[in-house]
């Protein structure tokens, strides 16, 4: 392997953890200047918003599978209990990996 690319992906990797640690950094001090548990409005707008979206995309692909045969409601209702089972809880959630239910 050429020595030139080793040194520019070494140096590469050393100022991609420079920025991480200095991310870490800011964001550990903005932690420390908010009072536990406060919640600012935008951020709960923002999140409100993203929830809509990712709804907006799930309800995309259900209706696209059902639409093109690959599943039914029945099917899609189905496999919505098996996997919110997968976590130990029926609560209409998953906490589990996405694609591999494991937790």
């Amino acid at each position: 392997m050429n020595l030139w690319y080793l040194l520019d992906w070494d140096l590469g990797q050393q100022v991609d953890l420079r920025k991480q640690r200095e991310d870490i950094a800011q964001l550990k001090q903005h932690l420390q200047t908010r009072p536990v548990g406060a919640t600012t409005e935008s951020e709960v707008e923002r999140l409100r918003a993203e929830i809509g979206e990712l709804r907006l995309y799930v309800a995309t692909l259900f209706r696209l599978l059902i639409t093109k045969g690959v599943a039914s409601q029945e099917d899609v209702r189905s496999i919505i209990r098996l996997i919110d089972g997968e976590d130990g809880k029926t609560d209409k959630a998953f906490k589990g990996d996405v694609l591999t239910g494991k937790g």
